[in-house]
């Protein structure tokens, strides 16, 4: 199977900020949709999957574990670095990615307004609009 950046072997792809293709008023839920995306491929039992980027996958079960355990760390992660009293993703992208600089910094902010998104909809945090910002606490 052609897995195009979907599936990449040794790293994990940036779910880069961008608007919902159907509404775009709301940010596309990158993340969760990734997930989807793995577990459709898992559905279908490829035995080699031809990625964007490095070597082929050939056991690609062990990779679906993989992603979400990586998934799931980051979710703890991400929830156990929020202040009780909430912040808003950059502050939290300082937390989780101190040393991102230059372009690295807004993929460190894109990958924690997905995991932040993924919390929201999983009902692990709430996410308050406060004027201009958005402010996640927890549940």
């Amino acid at each position: 199977m052609f897995a195009s950046d979907t599936v990449l072997k040794t790293i994990t792809p940036n779910p880069v900020l961008s608007p919902d293709p159907i509404d775009e008023k709301r940010r596309f839920q990158s993340l969760g949709e990734y997930l989807v995306s793995l577990a459709r491929i898992r559905a279908l039992a490829p035995t080699v999957l031809k990625g964007g980027h490095g070597d082929d996958v050939s056991d690609y079960d062990e990779h679906f574990h993989r992603m979400y355990r990586f998934t799931n760390a980051r979710q703890t992660k991400l929830l156990g670095l929020l202040p009780k009293n909430g912040a808003t993703a950059w502050d939290i992208s300082l937390l989780l990615f101190p040393d991102a600089r230059g372009y690295h910094r807004f993929l460190a902010l894109s990958e924690t307004v997905a995991h932040l998104d993924y919390a929201v909809a999983e009902n692990k945090l709430v996410v308050e609009r406060k004027a201009e910002h958005e402010i996640y606490q927890p549940r």
